[in-house]
C-alpha cells in the first residue's frame, strides 16, 4: 500500500510511532510525512504532514492506521499540487 501511494504521488512516504500515554493507558502517537524523492531532509520541508494518536482516533489494526495516514497526506499533496497550478490573481 505504502509503495503504491508512492509510486502514485511520486514521493517518499517515512512513517515514525512513538510510544504516547493518553489517560494513563499506553498508546501510539505515528507521525506520517510525504517527501520529494530525492529530498535532502535536513533541509527540505515534507510535501505533506499528519500525526494521529490512535486511541483518539479509535483505529483498530495497523492497516487501517495507515490507510488513515495516506488518505490525509494525499489530501494535503492534491491541495499543494491545486495551489500552485491555480492561475495568480492580479
Amino acid at each position: 500500500m505504502l509503495a503504491a501511494f508512492e509510486d502514485q504521488n511520486r514521493c517518499r512516504i517515512e512513517v515514525t510511532f512513538s510510544r504516547w500515554t493518553t489517560a494513563e493507558q499506553p498508546d501510539l502517537s505515528v507521525v506520517a510525512k510525504a517527501w520529494e524523492r530525492d529530498a535532502d531532509r535536513r533541509v527540505a520541508k515534507p510535501l505533506g504532514f499528519t500525526n494521529v494518536i490512535w486511541r483518539a482516533e479509535r483505529l483498530k489494526t495497523l492497516e487501517g492506521l495507515i490507510t488513515f495516514l495516506l488518505y490525509q497526506l494525499d489530501f494535503q499533496l492534491a491541495e499543494n499540487e491545486f495551489a500552485t497550478k491555480a492561475p495568480k490573481r492580479a
